[in-house]
């Protein structure tokens, strides 16, 4: 007859699936932390700037002499370790944006307005605006990836303003020491084609749309030059500057900014990230690393989880910014990126169920 074992009587232990510690389900404490950082890098930055020229309104009046001397030199007067450090700040506004999506609460959006608070900071240490560009796109990777209905919404419209006029700060500061202001350079070169008057009121927007927009007509003067491959020193800038820096060898002499501007009839010198490709590998280089990149930022939309949100979110930040540059020949979202990366390699859950000697299946009744 059957009878019961007295294993029965026993409280069974079942194998348990393996998941993250708290700290490691949710981002936010890493959040916290890095937010910190970057608080203490940005602050630093921006005192040691203060420090180097004595007076707030020279800075601000020479805001082009500023930002000649110090961007990209290697004289810099801030260490290396310190900017990488503030450059994970790009990365940290990503998974803030993909936390926000998750749950929306307060807290959160105040987290995602204090990272782009900080890259905004940032920027106007050297008054650049390609962090807050950055920035921009990927709450536009934010709103795609999540699939926000009425993405227009006047409240969203207004962000997206708001970060524009951002944008415009610095450059209207580097302007101020010039007193030629972009609008005038504009309808002095182009007003025999403009067809609409166009208020001056709106010129910041113009500025925007121009320089995002117009740059496959400059691309088209960029091919008419003759060119020498320079073979990855263009796309994969940051690594290359890497290995010079760790071999005590000069960096190399190429920017991502190319100084040579095309007329359009004003000069424009931003090239799409054609450029790059083309000026490493000419027409070969273009299909086969538009064809990588292509299916590199397809599998990471398809990422899931907080931290695969993340980086889908960056990888389309990426992509908007392709009609301008390559945002991965800044060291500084490179340094965002692998950011998420390794937190995405730390915190992705196993799906199967390990065993343990201890949890290992056994008959729960006998035949005798």
């Amino acid at each position: 007859s059957d009878v019961c074992s007295s294993d029965l009587r026993r409280p069974q232990r079942l194998p348990r699936a393996w998941s993250p510690a708290p700290s490691a389900r949710t981002p936010a404490l890493l959040l916290k932390i890095v937010a910190i950082l970057c608080c203490g890098t940005v602050g630093y930055t921006a005192s040691r700037i203060y420090l180097k020229y004595g007076s707030l309104a020279y800075i601000m009046s020479h805001a082009f002499t500023v930002r000649m001397e110090n961007i990209g030199a290697a004289t810099f007067v801030v260490p290396a370790l310190i900017t990488y450090t503030s450059s994970l700040v790009y990365g940290a506004f990503a998974l803030s944006l993909a936390l926000y999506g998750e749950k929306p609460t307060l807290s959160r959006a105040f987290l995602s307005a204090g990272f782009i608070c900080l890259a905004f900071i940032e920027d106007l240490c050297t008054f650049s605006r390609m962090g807050t560009l950055f920035c921009l796109f990927c709450y536009l990777g934010f709103l795609v990836r999540y699939k926000v209905a009425a993405i227009l919404t006047p409240r969203r419209v207004g962000l997206i303003l708001i970060i524009l006029c951002l944008m415009s700060t610095s450059r209207a500061m580097r302007r101020a020491e010039t007193g030629i202001t972009f609008w005038q350079a504009l309808t002095e070169r182009q007003v025999p084609y403009l067809k609409v008057p166009l208020p001056t009121g709106i010129s910041e927007l113009v500025e925007a749309y121009v320089n995002y927009a117009v740059s496959p007509y400059a691309l088209d003067s960029y091919l008419r030059r003759d060119h020498d491959w320079v073979y990855g020193q263009r796309t994969f800038m940051p690594l290359f500057r890497l290995v010079r820096r760790i071999g005590g060898g000069d960096e190399p002499y190429l920017t991502s900014i190319d100084e040579n501007a095309a007329g359009l009839p004003m000069g424009y010198n931003v090239y799409t990230i054609v450029r790059d490709y083309y000026g490493d590998f000419g027409i070969i280089g273009v299909v086969f690393l538009a064809a990588a990149s292509g299916i590199l930022v397809g599998a990471a939309v398809l990422l899931r989880g907080v931290e695969g949100h993340a980086i889908s979110i960056y990888a389309m930040a990426w992509l908007f910014y392709t009609p301008m540059y390559n945002a991965f020949s800044f060291g500084s979202f490179v340094i965002g990126f692998l950011f998420l990366l390794i937190w995405f390699l730390m915190s992705r859950r196993r799906s199967e169920v390990p065993t343990h000697p201890k949890d290992r299946s056994f008959p729960v009744a006998a035949h005798v």
